[in-house]
């Protein structure tokens, strides 16, 4: 998972650029720029050399949804109320998608406010829209998909693995090689 925040100046140059990055269970003491001896991560060192490295920082949990959350929030889990999967398909009595009932603002829409322009790009299905992710941002885009993350075989995998019909899930693996 690669959730990138790029968020641009609007042609103020008292204004600095900022840029997240949030590489989803990556290792930090794997990292040059944290004291790893090997040459592992050349560009994310280059960019914490140039940039602000947070050398102190501590996640709230480690699944993806409410880490996320609180990481762009600033709230705690408690606070923010992003901490169930099944805000992703919540839907009403006509279909139409129910939003989270986050609480809270993200950094996002603070800068947004500011003046600032923000994209957002994101691979897995914990970081997506319906989870109130893409507040603030004028555009927040999926980039790569498989099989587990798809919109609508994600789901359906899901399915069958629950129901613990394996002969299903080789159907659909068969028939995505390039998801899987």
């Amino acid at each position: 998972l690669l959730a990138l925040l790029a968020v641009a100046a609007c042609g103020q140059a008292e204004r600095v650029n900022v840029l997240l990055i949030s590489i989803d269970t990556l290792r930090a003491d794997h990292l040059g720029c944290y004291g790893y001896a090997r040459d592992t991560s050349p560009r994310i060192d280059a960019l914490a050399r140039e940039g602000v490295l947070f050398e102190n920082a501590v996640a709230t949990t480690s699944w993806t949804l409410p880490a996320h959350m609180s990481m762009l929030s600033g709230l705690p889990i408690s606070a923010h109320g992003a901490c169930e999967e099944r805000h992703y398909n919540r839907r009403d009595e006509n279909g139409e998608r129910i939003p989270p009932p986050l609480r809270g603002n993200l950094v996002s829409e603070a800068l947004s406010r500011a003046g600032y322009r923000a994209g957002g790009f994101y691979t897995w299905k914990y970081l997506d829209d319906s989870f109130g992710f893409d507040a603030g941002f004028e555009l927040w885009q999926r980039c790569g998909i498989d099989l587990f993350s798809h919109p609508t075989l994600g789901v359906e995998w899901g399915r069958l693995r629950q129901a613990g019909d394996v002969e299903g899930m080789k159907t659909v693996a068969a028939a995505y090689p390039e998801l899987m």
